[in-house]
């Protein structure tokens, strides 16, 4: 029983900073991906950089929502105040991913 509670109270402060810790790695990842994916993508015509930053961009703004989802009515005001916070800052990141992903779209590989 005191597991259970124990899990619930430390779930809440980790989904509350979701949004500003998982949001950016991704971003991060997906930038990588961008340097080194047009090389492979010219020669096989894939099309792997627009569909990875879509399916980095639905999961940063998953770990988005999970920050907003942490923002209870009975949470501490900081934590309330946290969450927000990591939650916009995932939905930037999540713009940013898309803005990637349509960038790869637009720009030819072969030119680089």
């Amino acid at each position: 029983m005191i597991s259970i509670a124990m899990e619930k109270a430390w779930r809440k402060p980790v989904s509350a900073l979701s949004g500003l810790l998982v949001s950016p790695a991704l971003w991060v990842a997906n930038s990588q991906a961008g340097l080194i994916l047009p090389p492979p993508e010219c020669h096989a015509e894939l099309g792997l950089a627009p569909l990875a930053s879509v399916v980095l961009a639905l999961v940063s703004a998953t770990s988005a929502g999970c920050s907003f989802a942490a923002i209870g009515g009975t949470a501490p005001r900081l934590r309330r105040f946290i969450a927000l916070a990591s939650g916009l800052a995932g939905l930037i990141f999540t713009y940013a991913l898309l803005l990637q992903g349509a960038a790869s779209v637009l720009v030819d590989p072969c030119l680089s």
